[in-house]
């Protein structure tokens, strides 16, 4: 009996069962996956993103490096505070690292540095810093550069130190090729190289650490100088704590015997001018019909950085320079819907006033004392008016933003500018800067910052009330490159 032909066709037709691939024929293709994903690797980190360690705080608070944390034994704000590591050259240490014996802090909200900010890394309780901050660094756009990816002024750059090509800096850019740059009064000022008499270009290419030039030099520079404003990107970072009312000083100047201890606090003009201002909540009721004021006292605003004041041997010091450019920023809820509220900020000499009544109508005036008593009420010259985006309506809570800062006045109002100066009201007289910056002791005629709070028939509650201040840079010499092709770097304190 024969097979179905059926049966025959599918058994020629069933597939031959092949021997399975060799072992090292699976080893191969990992090895060259891993050999590509490396180049990948390799290429993306050379020409694209590259991931960076903080190592220091030459640019805290706005990136830091290796640091601990604290909370405050007097106000509770809780800060960061760098950590140095030793350093050690050819086997030597030249400086010993902060971990090495106790230290003290000192509060950059109240300025405590007595009881509970002292005395820490003990060996019962040794301090585990944090390592510094991590970033990643998009490469390219710098590689391709040009006008339109190249650094810019108030980016933050990482680039190798020129000296050695080695280590890695990590700078906010604060000077472009083809200028001079200098630093005034804690702002930048630039002019453009080919505007500048070519003698004084030859004087400051040669920096020389604390040069004092001649009078008429200064007048022929600063003819030039234009003041450089920060982006608002860059200035979000750039704001130095000042005071948070939300954690106020639970001691005083008068009850404690530390040295040089004025925390700052609002302090009413009268006893009995329906301010409270004990607790983090700021409340008024009026009791009369009349202005009732409310002032940032304490200790001046300067250029002291709470991270840097770290010391083994309780002798921190506060920055010698008075700060004008400041920020005063709340949370303002009215109880009802009548009365005004008048804002004052100050620098040195330079008064400004924003009034704002329940209606929603604001007015920015600029404040001349000349020749009257500091507790007048000025010469008001109104400079600009305009609307908030709703009116002051009663338990309905409102954000308040006042700063000056590089010489533009302005009020934000739930995040929206309603009025500002501009440059043909408010702008800076660089030749009497720069006399000024040459003059013997502080700067307080010029810098120093005052802020008020006024009320007038208006009940509220003020909450979460902050004063900020803007970063000082400092420099000893006039910068200018003469060769054209160097972007000017600073680190934030």
């Amino acid at each position: 009996m024969s097979k179905p032909l059926s049966a025959v066709s599918d058994a020629q037709n069933i597939p031959r069962t092949f021997d399975n691939p060799p072992k090292n024929e699976g080893v191969r293709e990992t090895f060259e996956s891993i050999i590509v994903a490396l180049i990948l690797a390799f290429v993306f980190r050379a020409f694209v993103v590259e991931a960076f360690v903080i190592p220091t705080g030459s640019m805290a608070p706005s990136l830091r490096g290796m640091h601990a944390n604290h909370r405050c034994a007097n106000c509770q704000y809780c800060f960061a505070y760098g950590i140095k590591e030793p350093v050690i050259i050819d086997g030597r240490q030249h400086r010993q690292g902060t971990l090495a014996k106790p230290y003290s802090v000192k509060c950059p909200n109240c300025g405590w540095d007595g009881a509970g900010n002292t005395g820490l890394n003990s060996l019962e309780s040794p301090v585990i810093p944090c390592s510094g901050d991590r970033i990643l660094v998009l490469k390219w756009p710098y590689d391709i550069g040009g006008a339109l990816l190249g650094p810019k002024r108030w980016d933050v750059g990482v680039f190798k130190n020129p000296q050695d090509g080695e280590m890695n800096y990590i700078k906010r850019v604060v000077g472009v090729p083809g200028e001079v740059l200098e630093i005034i009064d804690g702002d930048v000022y630039t002019a453009r190289a080919e505007t500048v008499p070519a003698e004084i270009l030859d004087i400051l290419s040669v920096p020389v650490p604390d040069r004092q030039l001649a009078a008429n030099t200064l007048s022929e520079l600063s003819k030039r100088l234009k003041i450089q404003r920060k982006t608002d990107l860059a200035q979000e970072s750039l704001w130095m704590l000042h005071y948070d009312h939300d954690f106020p000083s639970a001691r005083n100047s008068q009850d404690t015997h530390a040295y040089n201890f004025d925390p700052p606090y609002w302090a009413p003009h009268d006893n009995d001018s329906g301010w409270d201002a004990g607790g983090p909540v700021v409340r008024y009721e009026p009791k009369d019909p009349e202005w009732r004021w409310l002032d940032l006292a304490g200790h001046a605003i300067q250029d002291d950085y709470g991270y840097n004041n770290v010391s083994t041997d309780h002798d921190q010091q506060s920055g010698p320079y008075f700060v004008g450019d400041v920020r005063l920023r709340f949370v303002a809820t009215p109880r009802s819907s009548d009365g005004e509220m008048a804002l004052k900020i100050s620098k040195g000499q330079d008064r400004f006033q924003v009034t704002i009544n329940a209606a929603g109508d604001v007015q920015l005036d600029q404040i001349d004392m000349t020749g009257l008593p500091r507790n007048s009420e000025g010469i008001h010259r109104k400079l600009a008016t305009g609307r908030l985006p709703r009116p002051l309506n009663a338990r309905e809570p409102v954000q308040f933003e006042l700063q000056n800062l590089d010489y533009r006045v302005s009020l934000k109002v739930d995040g929206v500018e309603v009025v500002a100066t501009s440059d043909e009201d408010y702008s800076p007289d660089a030749q009497r800067l720069m006399q000024m910056r040459g003059a013997p002791g502080p700067n307080d005629y010029y810098s120093r910052a005052r802020i008020s709070i006024g009320v007038r028939s208006m009940p509220l509650e003020m909450r979460h009330l902050q004063v900020h201040r803007d970063v000082y840079y400092t420099s000893r010499t006039h910068l200018y490159d003469p060769e054209g092709g160097a972007h000017s770097a600073s680190g934030e304190p």
